[in-house]
């Protein structure tokens, strides 16, 4: 189950006040492209799948998210990945190659079976630079990304400024304190649509 924390950038300056940071300077930059596919009926939309195939960096990352919620922007969704060779999107292959994930298995072939064979259409596509950081603490490890971009779909387009604290290892209440911290400092505020969820919004979904 990944658990995160995501949060926007009310104003310019508190995106440029949190990358001044001198504890953040070393951050890892990497420029990300993903398309977001369904089937033409909108299978994976009724079932609340998610299916993207992403490049970050030279990689190309397919994931598959399902059975997820969000309040006071904590996310907690369902997570499946693989490295695969292309863009293509092929679900099939969280069937032969590695799958990166703690969740179950019986439940990603589940999700798989009712995602059927595609066809696969793209529905939209995010493009961004993603800086990311860690923190690491005796309450928990929390991977820090900062996502600068803009999402698309049927022709419109909108802007990402947000903010995410992953939470890989300890305390979810240390996540929400380096939330409120975060909040109070850089002008954020937690934001509980995925960017999969703006981008339907563009299309009136």
């Amino acid at each position: 189950m990944e658990t995160e924390l995501k949060l926007r950038f009310t104003t310019k300056e508190g995106y440029d006040r949190l990358l001044s940071r001198k504890r953040l300077s070393s951050m890892v930059s990497r420029n990300m492209m993903a398309i977001y596919y369904d089937t033409p009926d909108r299978r994976l939309h009724r079932e609340r799948i998610s299916y993207r195939v992403r490049r970050e960096g030279e990689r190309y990352i397919a994931t598959i998210k399902a059975q997820g919620g969000a309040k006071d922007g904590i996310h907690r969704r369902l997570e499946w990945n693989i490295v695969q060779p292309d863009a293509a999107p092929v679900p099939s292959r969280f069937l032969t190659n590695e799958v990166f994930s703690t969740d179950p298995t019986q439940t990603l072939k589940e999700i798989l079976a009712a995602m059927g064979n595609g066809p696969f259409e793209e529905r939209c596509r995010t493009q961004f630079i993603r800086r990311t950081s860690n923190i690491t603490s005796p309450e928990a490890v929390i991977e820090l990304c900062v996502d600068d971009g803009f999402l698309s779909a049927g022709g419109k387009t909108e802007e990402i400024w947000e903010l995410e604290l992953e939470l890989c290892s300890g305390s979810e209440e240390y996540l929400k304190k380096m939330g409120e911290f975060f909040c109070k400092e850089y002008d954020l505020a937690p934001e509980n649509r995925s960017k999969y969820a703006r981008c339907l919004a563009l299309l009136g979904e």
